[in-house]
C-alpha cells in the first residue's frame, strides 16, 4: 500500500485530531485545516486525499469540492458530514465525491476508502 497525503478538513479540532491519529497510525501523511479559506491553501501542497466537512466557520465545504474538481485536480475526496441540510448534502453528492460517510463516522470504512485508491 503506498503512502498517502490526507488533507482532513473539519472545524471540530477534536475530531480533526482523532482523524489525524487515525489516518497516521496507517501510514499515512495527515494535513489539517478547519476553514473553506486553509483548505483552499493546503491544496497547494498535494494532498492525494481529501476528507471534507460541508459545514465549516467561513462557508460551505462545497466550495473546496467545487475548486478540486473546476481545476481537475488528482485528488479522491469523501465528504464526511452530519449535516442535517438536504440540500447541501445533494450540492455536495451532485460534485461526485468519490464517497460520503456520515457522521460520526465509519472508521473501518474510512481506512478501506483510504486504502482502496
Amino acid at each position: 500500500m503506498s503512502r498517502r497525503r490526507v488533507l482532513i478538513v473539519d472545524d471540530d479540532q477534536f475530531l480533526r485530531t482523532g482523524l489525524a491519529k487515525l489516518v497516521e497510525m496507517h501510514g499515512h501523511e495527515a494535513m489539517q485545516a478547519e476553514s473553506v479559506a486553509e483548505a483552499m491553501e493546503q491544496l497547494a501542497s498535494g494532498p492525494s486525499h481529501l476528507l471534507l466537512d460541508l459545514n465549516l466557520p467561513d462557508g460551505h465545504g462545497t466550495a473546496v469540492l467545487q475548486h478540486v474538481r473546476g481545476q481537475n485536480l488528482p485528488i479522491r475526496v469523501a465528504v464526511l458530514s452530519g449535516t442535517a441540510n438536504p440540500s447541501l448534502m445533494a450540492e455536495a453528492e451532485a460534485l461526485r465525491p468519490e464517497a460520503v460517510f456520515r457522521k460520526p463516522p465509519d472508521w473501518d470504512g474510512l481506512i478501506k476508502w483510504l486504502a482502496d485508491g
